[in-house]
């Protein structure tokens, strides 16, 4: 029930890493403000909860994770999956250090880059799709969310050769962002 142990949880479950002292304090100030009232508490836990889901730093590796999963099989990731894979993107990354925009920016290229050699991906996806049905699978999967410009600017970054990795990388890294 302590307010340290509460907000370890929300980095260990929405960062996957452990705090960083800035913001271990900063939270554990922001429930403790409320004493001992315990509605109060109750609110700043869910407040606190609700801003882990919506930092940066969770929107840019576990919401990618969803998305990427959801784009590639229409489907929502496995626990283990989305925190194995969301700690890869967010490895090292805290927000507002220095560097750390360049250090994510570099994990989600690996993420992507692995992610089309997995061997679910190659099995959903093999290199003998076309452009066209590469695209409109990750679309179907997503709900149809491409206009026909989108459609075929993903198309053309595919071109003559589909099943080159890097640019099935780069297609889907830009239908998920």
């Amino acid at each position: 029930d302590s307010s340290a142990s509460y907000v370890t949880q929300q980095y260990q479950d929405f960062l996957a890493r452990d705090p960083d002292a800035a913001g271990f304090a900063f939270w554990q100030t922001e429930i403790n403000s409320c004493g001992n009232n315990a509605p109060c508490v109750e609110v700043k836990r869910i407040n606190v909860s609700a801003a882990f889901y919506l930092s940066i730093e969770f929107q840019q590796s576990g919401s990618i994770v969803y998305r990427a999963t959801k784009a590639s099989f229409g489907t929502m990731p496995r626990f283990k999956e989305f925190f194995i894979e969301s700690a890869r993107i967010g490895r090292n990354v805290v927000v507002n250090q220095t560097g750390w925009e360049a250090l994510l920016e570099g994990n989600k290229q690996a993420f992507f880059k692995g992610w089309v050699l997995t061997p679910n991906f190659v099995a959903a996806f093999p290199g003998s799709m076309s452009a066209a049905e590469f695209v409109d699978k990750l679309d179907t999967n997503v709900g149809g969310v491409l206009s026909a410009s989108e459609r075929g600017a993903l198309i053309n970054i595919l071109g003559s050769t589909p099943g080159d990795q890097l640019k099935r990388a780069s297609v889907l890294r830009s239908l998920v962002e």
